[in-house]
């Protein structure tokens, strides 16, 4: 009776071992710098080489699949040399080179991942086919430090906002109405597994998209983060860095449903942070 029981306590153990955290936040040795767009303050890069533990010959992997433009490589190129202060070692990780075993193997011990910006759902159909996803986990699972603006923001979540519509067409930056299974959700590279990621959002007007987005997965929590603005996340703690405030939605009451289009809740929650302020990724 004794060895079963140290059996089941013994499977118990591993099995728990293995599993994310009830909150939803992972558990990985990892940090993610997730950042709003528009310029980066630099408390913000300053923040992201201190948290890594980059020194003098690590490398530094520069992923631009969301982007069609060399300049994003270049001005990310250059940052890194200003805030490191080294002549350092950047890969370039695109849609010509993400096949390619030794680029992948320069990602694999980056201690710095920079996720760019310009369109996520680019970004995902370039990694597919490719072992990019499982590499930058494993990264992330190993304790390096993932970084990323604007798409590279929305990639960090298992659910990720395309920015586009299924109801409306016409793409327009702040949705004008609050319709239920309008906004359009994909996956994405998944650090995050409770929450949807939102940038650019006060200047850009999103809180009708974010707020769509929560009430349509309302065991998810929205982050929203401005632009010069960013969050740190270690385990299940996220820190305001930057230069405006961050929002976080929680939907706390049954969803309200109403025709084809009508979607409510009764008990919504809004907290707003700032730099310097931390909150906990869990429901």
């Amino acid at each position: 009776m004794r060895y079963i029981l140290f059996i089941i306590s013994a499977v118990l153990f591993i099995s728990c071992k293995n599993q994310k955290t009830v909150s939803g936040a992972s558990t990985s040795k990892g940090k993610l710098v997730i950042i709003g767009g528009g310029s980066r303050d630099s408390s913000i890069m300053q923040e992201l080489v201190r948290v890594s533990g980059w020194k003098s010959g690590d490398w530094i992997s520069i992923a631009s699949m969301a982007s069609r433009w060399d300049s994003a490589y270049i001005s990310m190129n250059n940052e890194f040399r200003f805030y490191t202060k080294s002549n350092i070692r950047c890969i370039r990780i695109d849609s010509n080179t993400i096949k390619i075993p030794a680029t992948l193997d320069s990602l694999r011990n980056s201690k710095i991942v920079y996720l760019n910006g310009g369109d996520q759902s680019t970004f995902m159909m370039h990694i597919q086919g490719t072992a990019f996803k499982q590499v930058i986990n494993d990264v992330y699972e190993n304790g390096g430090t993932i970084a990323g603006t604007s798409a590279g923001a929305a990639l960090m979540s298992e659910k990720m906002l395309t920015g586009n519509q299924k109801k409306q067409k016409k793409y327009t930056s702040a949705i004008p109405v609050l319709w239920k299974d309008n906004v359009e959700i994909t996956e994405g590279l998944g650090f995050l597994d409770s929450v949807i990621i939102d940038q650019h959002f006060i200047i850009r007007s999103r809180h009708n998209r974010l707020l769509s987005a929560i009430l349509d997965n309302p065991k998810l929590m929205g982050i929203a983060i401005d632009e010069s603005t960013a969050i740190l996340v270690k385990g299940d703690t996220a820190t305001v860095l930057g230069e405006s405030s961050v929002q976080v939605y929680k939907n706390k009451g049954k969803i309200i449903t109403q025709g084809e289009n009508l979607i409510a809740s009764k008990e919504f929650k809004i907290s707003i942070y700032l730099p310097g302020e931390s909150f906990k990724i869990r429901r």
